[in-house]
């Protein structure tokens, strides 16, 4: 049974990070449970993986539709797997061409509303307001209503992603697959704890991602006994001076760390060991779901997200959420985890029994061969 993946970027530098990883592992998993698998993609330099057909395009955009639709009609495959967004889904008329084709659409981007998007405007960059504002034009009733004319089943890694699409389209299939992980490389310990608190900050330091939404709400915190480090992950030695420069203008350089470059898995773990709370303040996540809060969690580390998208039911129980895209309120849920140590065991002991119900990305990869094989 032949099955194509398409999706944009899937290279050797994004097969670690969402939706990319997800693709990677479910493609492995089919791959070597008798599946012919095609990618796919419009880099250079793809993501290497074994057994798999890995075909460049030059885009996958409306207006490289000939190249594509010649790829897929040489393949002949039963399946075609689409990473889709708003915008995609208005202006990809490719996708009415693949006759013959069980399509199915994969949300590697989140559903947000008017609400949320206004609200976050303010808090992200010029470019990033651009591509999430024009989704203000594109009501999210008629994107959804294209998704269930072209496409024949959907699949997402959120609950409200998922319920927001049923609430629009009842009868549309759609699955609710979360993404895996391999315990093995996340260590656990048990922790004790006391009234000193470490905060720890990991991934690129981009506004979007709240870096500096967490800044000023820490510099709210006037407790000397808080330290917040910051793993400024790829960012570079021009970036980390204008990150330090942010940071003594807060009168904060006492209290705050700061690390750039990469860091292999291993020290990643080592960090969040160490750290008593992780701090992810997505003002919106550019991919569904971020496996860092999953990371954390497996390593005894409880995370603290916002109210947006599928971080609330990510972290459950061993999390903290606080008000999207407000500083003081952001600020209030720090305070408070700092000075509730009953709060921190009880969020690190959430974490050890979450860790016991998370699945491989063996086991990911049978609940998407289950579905494809609904489908037949």
């Amino acid at each position: 049974m032949k099955i194509i993946f398409c999706i944009s970027n899937m290279s050797t530098s994004t097969s670690n990070l969402q939706p990319w990883l997800t693709i990677y592992n479910v493609a492995q998993y089919l791959s070597n449970n008798g599946f012919d698998i095609h990618i796919i993609t419009d880099v250079k330099n793809p993501e290497n993986i074994k057994n798999i057909n890995i075909h460049i395009v030059k885009s996958l955009l409306s207006n490289n539709s000939k190249e594509i639709i010649n790829i897929v009609d040489s393949i002949d495959p039963e399946y075609i797997v689409v990473s889709v967004t708003p915008f995609s889904l208005l202006f990809n008329t490719w996708y009415d061409k693949l006759n013959g084709i069980k399509k199915i659409a994969f949300f590697s981007y989140s559903l947000y509303t008017k609400k949320e998007i206004l609200k976050s405007l303010k808090f992200i960059n010029l470019k990033n307001r651009f591509e999430f504002g024009r989704e203000l034009i594109i009501p999210t009733h008629f994107s959804l209503s294209i998704l269930s004319k072209k496409f024949d089943f959907a699949v997402c890694q959120s609950n409200r992603t998922y319920n927001r699409v049923k609430r629009h389209l009842k009868d549309f299939i759609i699955y609710k697959i979360d993404p895996g992980i391999v315990l093995e490389d996340w260590e656990y310990e048990n922790k004790t704890f006391s009234d000193q608190t470490l905060f720890l900050y990991t991934g690129s330091p981009k506004k979007i991602r709240g870096f500096y939404t967490l800044l000023k709400a820490f510099s709210l915190i006037s407790q000397e006994n808080v330290r917040l480090k910051i793993l400024a992950r790829g960012t570079e030695p021009e970036a980390l001076h204008c990150i330090e420069k942010y940071i003594r203008q807060k009168k904060l350089g006492h209290k705050v760390s700061l690390v750039g470059g990469w860091i292999d898995r291993a020290t990643l773990n080592k960090e969040l060991l160490h750290a008593d709370l992780l701090t992810l303040p997505f003002v919106l996540v550019p991919a569904e779901l971020p496996v860092t809060l999953m990371e954390s969690i497996a390593s005894g580390t409880p995370v603290l997200v916002t109210d947006i998208d599928g971080l609330p039911d990510a972290v459950g129980r061993a999390g903290l959420v606080a008000p999207h895209a407000d500083i003081a309120g952001l600020s209030k849920v720090m305070l408070h985890f700092h000075q509730n140590v009953a709060e921190k065991k009880r969020l690190h002991d959430a974490c050890h029994h979450q860790r016991s119900n998370m699945k491989s990305w063996n086991d990911i990869g049978k609940l998407w061969e289950q579905a494809l094989k609904r489908h037949v």
